[in-house]
């Protein structure tokens, strides 16, 4: 004797096949692809090319506690942003060498531009790598930075000051 769970089952199969083993073909619908005209194909590149504008520089001075700083960034495809930062501690008698890269949110907030990314610094004088994560974001020629340490030793880092494009 069968369960009810197999017969149901069987039945299920027998009913949802029942064109197939009756010989009836299913015929499927063709679907067309529509081809755009290169007019067309032509003033998407033209706003494509307006959009993005690849290979820009940045270049950044700041200063937060006493330390003095510079950063380049350069755009290496479209809001994805090569970072060298270069700090220098008065106190502490040392130079700070950060390298990342940044990718920026596509769409402008009114006049923000909001970021994030990695970056990881080198202490000359402690002789080791520290690792960051970056948020940020620009408006006008200002920008704030605020740097997350990924290690239990490091503190987070809030810096601000110009930016200019060129």
């Amino acid at each position: 004797m069968r369960s009810p769970a197999v017969i149901i089952l069987i039945c299920l199969i027998l009913v949802l096949n029942f064109p197939v083993l009756a010989g009836e073909r299913v015929i499927k619908k063709e679907t067309t692809i529509e081809v755009k005209t290169p007019f067309v194909v032509e003033e998407c590149l033209r706003l494509d090319r307006e959009y993005h504008e690849p290979h820009r520089f940045a270049f950044d001075l700041y200063k937060y506690f006493n330390i003095k700083a510079f950063g380049l960034k350069y755009q290496m495809i479209t809001d994805y942003f090569a970072t060298f930062n270069c700090e220098f501690d008065n106190i502490n008698n040392d130079l700070l060498l950060s390298f990342g890269n940044l990718y920026r949110i596509p769409r402008k907030y009114i006049i923000w531009h909001f970021y994030l990314g990695g970056e990881c610094t080198f202490s000359r004088n402690n002789q080791n790598f520290n690792p960051y994560v970056l948020f940020g974001t620009d408006f006008l020629f200002f920008f704030s930075e605020t740097k997350l340490p990924l290690t239990e030793t490091g503190k987070a880092i809030y810096r601000g000051g110009f930016r200019f494009y060129f």
